[in-house]
C-alpha cells in the first residue's frame, strides 16, 4: 500500500486559505443573490481561481459601495490580480482604501496627477490677469482638440453623446469655473467648492439612474454640503457672491457630466476629452466675442504676456491631456473606487499652492470649511467600504 505524500505546512496553510476564501465567496454570492446587486461580479469572481487572492476581495469591497458599472470593476480586478501574481498572498481582511494593493510607482503617478490638477487652479488665476475668462477657456480647448482629432480616433460612442459631454464637461464646467475665479473666487476656494460635484453626483444618480446611495454616502454628502454652506456664509474678500454662484454651477455641471459619462461604458478617456473639446471651444469663442467684445479679445491676444501664454499652454497640455492620460492609465489598472480616493488631495494641494504662489491668506474660516468638506467626502467615499468590511469581519 502506497503511503500518501505528506503535505508541507505551507501547502496545508494554502489549502485552508483556499477553503476559507471559497466559503466567503459563497456567502457573498448568496447575499448578492438576495439583494440582486453586483451579481455578475461575484459569478465571475467565483469562476476565476485568482479570485481567491486578496486583491480580488479588496476590489469586491470597493465595488460593493461604488456607484460604477460592475463590468469595469471586473476588468480592473483581473488586471490587478495578474499584476500581483499567485505567489503574493495577504492573510486577513483588506484595508478600507485598498491603496496597499497599488504599486509604489502608480501611487506616485496618482499623486503627481493630483499636483498637476491642483496647480492648474493657481495657473488659471495667473492667466486671467491678461486674458478674459471665456477666451482663455476657448484657447485651452482649441489646443486640446487640434490637431489631435486628426491623429486620435473618435471614441466608440455616438456623436450626440460626445457633444453632450463637451457641453457639460467643458463648455459649462470650465466656463462657469473660470468665470467664477474671474468674478472673485480665489484659486484655493475654487478647488474646495468644486468638490460639491460629489454630493451633486449622488443626487443626480438617485434622480436619473434610480440608484440608492448608502446611509454613509448620504451622511457624507450632507456634511460636505454643510462645509460649502459655511463657505457661502463668509462671502467677501477671497470669495464674492457671483464667484461662489458661478463655481457652484461649475460643480453641478461636472456632476451632470459624470452622469452622462456613466452610461458610456468602456471608452478611451483621452480620445473622449479631445473629441469633446472639439465641440466646446467654438461656442465658447462665440460667447467670448459677444460678451467680452472683439476689441478686448484682440488687445489681450496681441499683448499676451509670457505668463499668460505659459498659463494657456499649461492648462491645455499638462492639466488636460497629460493629466487625463495618467488618470486613464490608473483607471485601467485599478478600480475607480480606489483611484478616486486620491482626488481628496486636490483641494488641500490647491489651497497650499495658491497660498505660496499667490499669497492667499489661510484664514481660520477657510481652513475650517475645507476641513468640513474633506471630512464629508471621506465619509462618503470610505464610509460604505468601512461598514461592509466591519460587517464581514463580524459575520466571519
Amino acid at each position: 500500500m502506497t503511503a500518501r505524500p505528506r503535505r508541507s505546512p505551507m501547502t496545508a496553510r494554502f489549502a485552508r486559505l483556499v477553503a476559507a476564501w471559497n466559503d466567503l465567496l459563497k456567502q457573498l454570492l448568496a447575499a448578492e443573490a438576495m439583494s440582486g446587486t453586483l451579481g455578475d461580479v461575484e459569478r465571475r469572481l467565483a469562476k476565476d481561481r485568482t479570485a481567491l487572492l486578496h486583491p480580488m476581495l479588496e476590489l469586491y469591497i470597493g465595488a460593493r459601495s461604488a456607484l460604477e458599472p460592475p463590468i469595469e470593476v471586473v476588468g480592473a480586478a483581473r488586471t490587478c490580480a495578474r499584476a500581483r501574481g499567485p505567489s503574493k498572498l495577504f492573510i486577513g481582511f483588506p484595508s478600507s482604501t485598498g491603496m496597499h494593493d497599488m504599486k509604489i510607482r502608480h501611487i506616485a503617478i496618482a499623486i503627481l496627477t493630483m499636483v498637476i490638477w491642483a496647480l492648474s487652479f493657481t495657473v488659471i488665476k495667473i492667466g486671467l490677469r491678461g486674458v478674459p475668462p471665456l477666451m482663455i477657456c476657448a484657447l485651452r480647448l482649441f489646443l486640446v482638440s487640434l490637431p489631435w482629432v486628426i491623429i486620435i480616433k473618435r471614441p466608440m460612442v455616438s456623436y450626440h453623446k460626445i457633444v453632450a459631454c463637451g457641453v457639460f464637461m467643458f463648455l459649462m464646467q470650465l466656463g462657469f469655473m473660470t468665470c467664477g475665479m474671474y468674478a472673485g473666487t480665489s484659486a484655493g476656494l475654487s478647488a474646495v467648492i468644486m468638490q460639491a460635484q460629489i454630493p451633486f453626483t449622488i443626487v443626480l444618480a438617485v434622480i436619473f439612474l434610480n440608484e440608492k446611495p448608502s446611509a454613509m454616502q448620504s451622511v457624507g454628502a450632507l456634511i460636505a454640503l454643510g462645509g460649502i454652506i459655511f463657505l457661502a456664509s463668509n462671502i467677501g474678500g477671497d470669495i464674492t457672491a457671483a464667484g461662489f454662484l458661478l463655481t457652484i454651477l461649475a460643480a453641478a455641471s461636472q456632476a451632470s457630466s459624470n452622469i452622462i459619462v456613466r452610461g458610456f461604458g468602456k471608452v478611451n478617456v483621452v480620445a473622449l476629452i479631445i473629441w469633446s473639446s472639439l465641440f466646446a471651444w467654438p461656442p465658447l469663442l462665440v460667447m467670448s466675442l459677444i460678451l467680452e467684445g472683439p476689441d478686448r479679445i484682440l488687445q489681450s491676444t496681441l499683448h499676451m504676456s509670457w505668463f499668460s501664454i505659459g498659463a494657456v499652454l499649461y492648462i491645455a497640455y499638462p492639466a488636460t491631456l497629460i493629466g487625463f492620460a495618467l488618470w486613464s492609465r490608473l483607471l485601467s489598472l485599478y478600480p475607480a473606487a480606489i483611484v478616486s480616493s486620491f482626488t481628496l488631495l486636490i483641494p488641500v494641494l490647491a489651497t497650499v499652492i495658491s497660498a505660496l504662489v499667490l499669497r492667499e491668506d489661510l484664514q481660520l474660516w477657510k481652513m475650517t470649511a475645507t476641513g468640513v468638506v474633506l471630512f464629508g467626502l471621506c465619509v462618503s467615499i470610505f464610509g460604505p467600504r468601512f461598514v461592509t468590511r466591519t460587517r464581514m469581519a463580524v459575520s466571519s
